[in-house]
């Protein structure tokens, strides 16, 4: 057999047995090209969900497949101990509270930037002393308790909430509750409130505004 036959056997024989790649091993996370890096970060040593508004039903929080909705994620983290939620620019509307008691402490809450990633408050029937249900406008964050330490909220916009943003009842007392760049738009009574002596919030380039 000529050496030219038997290099093209060879090579042959080499590339049938070389797996074709599996499209499933790719880097499931955003690199620095993509337009919410610069925001959400490398991926953390102990995991990351996903939520896009524009995602279908059924995902899993990857970023192939995300949650469409912030409660989905916080969910899977707190069954999961994830620790990073990060949210694709879009409008999302609800009301969270978080607690350590629900496995939220040391929780890292991203957007995609206070000029894209948009909670909207919501109206909920609300009990009212003595004996009255109204509807009223919810916050968009409620933070709570004395062992809740670590939580984060950044790059994001609260808007249209009633106390957009509450942190109280000793949160952040053992690591504070820090929330940074983030837009606090259009609330019905105060925008931020921070209650009680032992509660430790840190707020970097917050934006109150209406």
């Amino acid at each position: 057999m000529r050496p030219s036959a038997l290099l093209l056997l060879v090579g042959f024989a080499a590339s049938a047995c070389t797996p074709e790649p599996d499209p499933g091993t790719e880097d499931p996370t955003p690199g620095p090209s993509h337009p919410c890096y610069d925001a959400w970060g490398p991926l953390p040593a102990d995991g990351r969900l996903h939520v896009d508004a524009s995602a279908g039903a059924g995902g899993d929080g990857s970023f192939g497949a995300p949650f469409d909705g912030l409660d989905a994620a916080l969910q899977a983290s707190r069954s999961t101990g994830e620790r990073q939620i990060v949210l694709a620019g879009g409008d999302y509307e609800g009301t969270w509270l978080l607690s350590d008691s629900q496995g939220d402490s040391g929780l890292d809450i991203a957007g995609c930037g206070a000029d894209s990633t948009l909670l909207h408050g919501v109206v909920l029937p609300t009990p009212v002393p003595p004996d009255a249900v109204v509807d009223l406008l919810q916050p968009l964050f409620d933070i709570t308790g004395a062992s809740t330490v670590d939580v984060g909220l950044r790059d994001l916009a609260l808007v249209g909430g009633r106390r957009a943003l509450i942190v109280r009842d000793g949160a952040g007392g053992g690591g504070p509750i820090l929330v940074e760049r983030v837009a606090v738009l259009d609330s019905v009574r105060l925008g931020v409130l921070i209650d009680g002596a032992a509660t430790v919030a840190q707020l970097w380039d917050v934006q109150i505004e209406g």
